[in-house]
């Protein structure tokens, strides 16, 4: 094999991966939105259910505080991945597009 032809596979195989990676970020990004809506759910039920549970107004409170709190940071967490992702999408379709 040449080497331009070798070049030339070298960089087919790196597009390949490019695309690839691209893929695989987006579908990530499409999970974790699925998980905030699917937590965000949960945790609006787990509020609703707190009413029939044998607790005072302030336990009651409390459990509330508790369950809000771990679904804003799992948003957070969540939503800043999905950031993150979001770069790496674009720096890698920028190269992608140098490359074709």
């Amino acid at each position: 094999m040449d080497e331009a032809r070798y070049l030339q596979v070298k960089k087919d195989i790196f597009i390949k991966q490019l695309k690839d990676d691209i893929d695989h970020c987006k579908r990530v990004n499409e999970g974790n939105e699925r998980d905030i809506a699917s937590f965000t759910q949960y945790t609006k039920d787990q509020i609703e259910r707190l009413q029939t549970y044998n607790m005072t107004p302030g336990e009651r409170e409390q459990e509330k505080e508790i369950l809000e709190y771990r679904l804003e940071k799992d948003r957070i967490q969540r939503t800043e991945d999905i950031q993150k992702n979001n770069k790496l999408i674009d720096f890698m379709e920028k190269k992608l597009q140098e490359l074709q």
